[in-house]
């Protein structure tokens, strides 16, 4: 009885700890698309917009990074978009 306690008590806690940071990859995704934001700013849009909850994947500091490079891909887009009217 006591093993199946320690067993259930265990699953628990890794379950706890895996739901810590939903999408561990977000940092490196993030990293990318501000790599591509200024030359190819649909293909940073497509990296961004496949964050699962960004707010909570990444820190503070990323978060605003990721913003910012939203906001710029978005800015891309639409001047391209603008322009070919």
């Amino acid at each position: 009885m006591r093993i199946l306690i320690n067993t259930i008590l265990l699953a628990v806690v890794i379950v706890f700890l895996s739901a810590c940071n939903p999408q561990p990859q977000a940092n490196r995704l993030l990293e990318q698309a501000e790599k591509l934001v200024d030359n190819y700013p649909d293909s940073a849009m497509l990296l961004i917009d496949s964050l699962f909850y960004p707010e909570k994947s990444l820190n503070k500091e990323h978060y605003m990074r990721f913003l910012v490079t939203r906001v710029q891909a978005s800015g891309w887009i639409l001047h391209q978009s603008v322009g070919k009217l």
